[in-house]
């Protein structure tokens, strides 16, 4: 093709076999990355907060769009299924109905934590990664009862409406979707960082393989399999990392618990497309083990799966893998247990 160009600018090609060879040309569309900086189940959750009449179709909720919401939004929206929305919205709906909350304003945060004063003044002393998608400011009706006398026992009851109260929502699309993205490394150790550093390389040479940046991309799969597991954890890396888990488990677990409920300054719910849940964990009842795979029909894979239980109740399960490179620190991917669809075997 770079031949027949140069002959084009020269003149040496006639029209017909120009003709040919641009239509022997492939074009590959361009793949549009999925946005992630304004999902519509985030706009869905903001309007039924501040609308208080539901809306009852897709073309309602897209009209219902304002100058001040972030476009992104509305192109996501439209290009979404409806069906899919409409289901989102109603189970919303339904949760936060039965809340009965006394809305006076609605905050539409997503990735801008800092952009309102007076949300980001809440979350100067927030000490966790996990904030809240949509932060409401409500009135909270609070009624104190006092006795007027003991002998007779007659009460009087005051309401007091005038308490603010925030409450957030941290909003995911479905419940597939991750609830942290920490770095493993940097809850160990540096001297057993370093050691699982200088053990991952030493695996890769006796493989015969680089350890440069560009060669492994071109060769993702050959890398990946020196650390895939099955039933058992079938690589030294990984036999490593597992002890160094387990051994470092309660400061793992109080890091990890620090960052997905440290201190928000408000209620924060979690809304998944089907759920809406509150977590209220005691760091001290929770308790992790090593499973394997816990997907039904589960394929080799370079990971490590661990089940957390609250008070030996099955709560979360972290995935802890690498995330688009092996020479990084692998991340603590965690998502709510789902009884229906995960199983627990212990690893061999």
């Amino acid at each position: 093709m770079k031949r027949k160009l140069n002959e084009i600018m020269d003149n040496k090609i006639d029209e017909n076999e120009l003709i040919i060879s641009f239509n022997n040309l492939t074009l590959k569309p361009e793949k549009k990355r999925k946005n992630v900086e304004y999902p519509w189940s985030e706009y869905i959750v903001y309007i039924i907060c501040k609308n208080k009449i539901k809306l009852k179709s897709f073309e309602e909720i897209e009209k219902s769009f304002e100058e001040t919401i972030p476009q992104g939004y509305h192109m996501d929206l439209i290009l979404a299924d409806k069906k899919k929305v409409m289901n989102y919205y109603n189970n919303f709906w339904n949760f936060f109905e039965k809340l009965n909350l006394n809305v006076l304003n609605v905050f539409l945060l997503g990735k801008n934590q800092n952009k309102i004063p007076e949300i980001n003044n809440i979350h100067l002393n927030h000490n966790g990664k996990l904030k809240a998608d949509i932060v409401l400011k409500t009135n909270l009706k609070v009624t104190k009862v006092t006795k007027v006398t003991e002998v007779t026992e007659v009460t009087k009851v005051t309401e007091v409406t005038k308490v603010t109260e925030f409450i957030g929502f941290s909003v995911k699309s479905s419940e597939y979707d991750t609830l942290t993205n920490y770095s493993v490394y940097k809850m160990l150790p540096k001297e057993q960082v370093l050691s699982l550093k200088e053990l991952q390389i030493q695996i890769i040479k006796e493989h015969k393989l680089s350890i440069t940046k560009n060669i492994y991309r071109q060769n993702r799969e050959k890398y990946n399999k020196l650390f895939s597991n099955g039933n058992n954890l079938n690589n030294e890396y990984h036999i490593l990392l597992n002890n160094i888990i387990l051994e470092h488990k309660e400061d793992i677990l109080k890091s990890w618990y620090k960052n997905l409920f440290g201190n928000l300054g408000y209620k924060l719910y979690t809304f998944n497309g089907s759920n809406l849940i509150l977590d209220t964990l005691s760091p001290l009842l929770i308790n992790i083990k090593p499973i394997q795979n816990p997907a039904k029909n589960p394929e080799g894979a370079a990971k490590l799966f661990y089940i957390l239980y609250d008070n030996e109740i099955p709560i979360y399960k972290w995935e802890v893998r690498w995330k688009g490179d092996i020479f990084v620190s692998p991340q603590i991917l965690t998502f709510k247990w789902n009884p229906e669809k995960d199983t627990i075997k212990l690893l061999n």
